[in-house]
């Protein structure tokens, strides 16, 4: 049985546990590689925007009540 350790507050197992959910919730299966950025169009109120932001910032996020964004560093490259 593996140890898990606590990150901020949340096990490892506990994390896992949401990720596995969040997999089924958005019709991805468990073992696959997501395509993150097909899968985020699914989830309403989030928009994925690619812009500029120099060579310092990969991305930001911003959640609201309204609606969500995120901003990918057009700048940097997808694998970094």
């Amino acid at each position: 049985m593996p140890k898990w350790k606590k990150v901020k507050g949340i096990s490892r197992m506990d994390l896992s546990n949401k990720a596995s959910n969040l997999r089924k919730k958005l019709g991805a299966d468990g073992e696959s590689p997501i395509d993150i950025f097909k899968l985020v169009q699914k989830i309403e109120n989030l928009t994925l925007v690619f812009y500029g932001l120099g060579k310092n910032i990969s991305g930001v996020c911003y959640k609201g009540t309204q609606f969500s964004l995120i901003a990918v560093n057009s700048d940097m490259s997808l694998g970094r």
